[in-house]
């Protein structure tokens, strides 16, 4: 089931934008903070390392 799947990518429209349209649980990894100015869609988080995948899984 794609709703029961977090998908965590490091590119925002290949990965982020393609698992989210897949209808996955869409994580940006965001390492760089590349997201100032960029417009995120609603359904994609975006975290900055990996050691905040634990608690954005349970939001």
């Amino acid at each position: 089931m794609p709703h029961e799947v977090a998908y965590i990518g490091d590119q925002y429209t290949l990965h982020a934008v393609g698992a989210h349209e897949a209808g996955l649980h869409a994580y940006w990894l965001d390492r760089a903070n590349s997201s100032a100015g960029t417009a995120i869609s609603n359904g994609i988080r975006v975290i900055r390392s990996l050691d905040e995948l634990p608690a954005a899984l349970t939001r």
